[in-house]
């Protein structure tokens, strides 16, 4: 019996010995892309104002993974919309312009409209908050127009701190403490304005601390190659508290090519060896170390193969690795729910979460029918699992 830690998941796997079926897992065969999905929150956005599209792969029938930044994007009128290299659309003027992601000739388009509604007000999360020093805090607007329609405000949108020796603030709405007291934070768009109350507290950060939610925290957490592992940052502050820093801290891993790591923290076994994981934040530094063992993940298989729910209700998927050592020879299988990117067909049917601990939850959001998929990013390809969803 081998002992594993995989995405927060202490973990055996059952190596194959003399006299069992050694028939090798193969990786799954490459899938090509045959069909393009453009969606985006918003058909109607005011004038000034942005909008994220999400382009959605479906490869084969067989899973979905979002293609932003693999897809090329166009817009029909760029004096109605332009839209950048990751499908974030800018309005500028009333009327249609048709907005269209393309990827191996294979292509979808929405129909965006522009309207001239006016800002009427702008509202602000979240209200009165308070922050160390030294750390941040995110502020994020919504615009209601003269027609009631509320959008996220983001283009545009200007963000201001009255006293910058208290708080400092970036254009994207996040607030830095600086040093004890009380500043107002201040959003304005197109003429409308919105002003809300931070404290910074005499509270500082002492000590950042990285390591894994797992089982036994003393044991050096291991993966198999082509398995992700989320790393967390914690940070101890002068008063006693502790802050989850992992989506603020800076992360690195020391050899790369052992395993990579992400801006969230989350590392992905790419080759048998050793590598050191560093979280960084207000000067502040931890690290872990990470084995990456010999056993390669081959292939996903999700459990229920089928299922169904009622509209906003939910139900749990778990995603198996099936498991190869570098001679080919099959090693086992392991639960790795926590450790592959899930996805869904159509986000208007279904949506499946990727939060740390809820990882492989579905929900409905209304009648039909979709995929539902854990798909890893390989070197050589994805390797996928899919299973079927009916919300009734």
């Amino acid at each position: 019996m081998r002992w594993l830690i995989v995405s927060g998941l202490l973990l055996s796997f059952v190596l194959i010995g003399c006299g069992a079926d050694t028939t090798v897992t193969k990786e799954n065969d490459f899938a090509p892309l045959t069909e393009l999905t453009l969606r985006s929150e918003y058909p109607f956005i005011a004038d000034k104002t942005c909008n994220q599209f999400t382009a959605t792969g479906h490869f084969s029938g067989l899973y979905t993974k979002e293609i932003n930044d693999d897809a090329t994007w166009t817009s029909s009128d760029e004096t109605v919309a332009t839209i950048d290299a990751n499908g974030d659309a800018t309005a500028i003027g009333p009327g249609t312009t048709q907005i269209t992601a393309t990827l191996q000739d294979i292509s979808d388009s929405f129909f965006l409209t522009v309207t001239d509604e006016e800002i009427d007000r702008i509202e602000i999360e979240p209200l009165n908050a308070s922050v160390a020093k030294g750390l941040t805090q995110q502020f994020n607007a919504s615009g209601i127009f003269s027609d009631a329609s509320v959008q996220q405000l983001s283009c545009n949108l200007v963000w201001s701190a009255v006293d910058t020796s208290v708080a400092s603030i970036t254009t994207g709405g996040l607030a830095t403490g600086v040093e004890e007291g009380t500043t107002n934070v201040t959003a304005a768009f197109d003429g409308a304005t919105r002003t809300t109350q931070l404290t910074v507290t005499e509270a500082e950060l002492t000590s950042i601390t990285v390591g894994v939610s797992v089982v036994d925290t003393s044991a050096t957490p291991e993966i198999p190659q082509r398995v992700f592992l989320k790393f967390i940052a914690t940070g101890k502050l002068s008063d006693g508290s502790t802050e989850d820093l992992t989506s603020q801290a800076s992360w690195t891993s020391s050899t790369t090519s052992v395993a990579s790591i992400t801006n969230e923290g989350i590392a992905l076994g790419r080759s048998e060896g050793s590598t050191t994981i560093t979280a960084s934040y207000g000067g502040y530094s931890d690290a872990s170390e990470l084995i990456v063992t010999e056993l390669i993940l081959s292939s996903i298989s999700i459990t229920p193969t089928t299922g169904s729910i009622a509209v906003d209700a939910t139900t749990s998927y778990t995603a198996t690795g099936s498991f190869i050592t570098a001679d080919g020879s099959a090693s086992g299988t392991a639960d790795i729910t926590q450790g592959v990117t899930w996805n869904v067909g159509a986000s208007d049917i279904a949506t499946v979460s990727n939060e740390f601990g809820s990882e492989g939850i579905v929900t409905g959001v209304s009648s039909g029918s979709t995929t539902v998929s854990a798909v890893v990013d390989a070197e050589t390809g994805d390797i996928y699992g899919s299973a079927t969803i009916t919300v009734e």
